[in-house]
């Protein structure tokens, strides 16, 4: 970042005016900088949780294919009879 920062500064003609480009510039890549990481943030947040769910819709799915046998195989018992 300094290199750029001296860098736009040997270059321009205009040294004053450039030095508040680049603090604006300074703050917008910050602001960036921050933005970025909150979003990553708040996905592995929301990720997390995510997963601390899928343990118990495991066990839901396991529940809900053990009444589905159950009935289907009731059903095939009323049947034979």
């Amino acid at each position: 970042m300094a290199e750029l920062t001296n860098a736009l500064r040997r270059r321009s003609q205009f040294g004053h005016l450039n030095r508040k480009v680049l603090r604006l510039l300074d703050a917008v890549v910050t602001l960036g900088i921050l933005a970025v990481f909150g979003v990553l943030s708040i996905l592995l947040f929301a990720l997390r949780g995510f997963l601390d769910q899928l343990p118990e819709v495991f066990v839901s799915l396991g529940r809900a294919r053990d009444a589905w046998r159950d009935f289907k195989q009731a059903r095939t018992e009323e049947a034979q009879r």
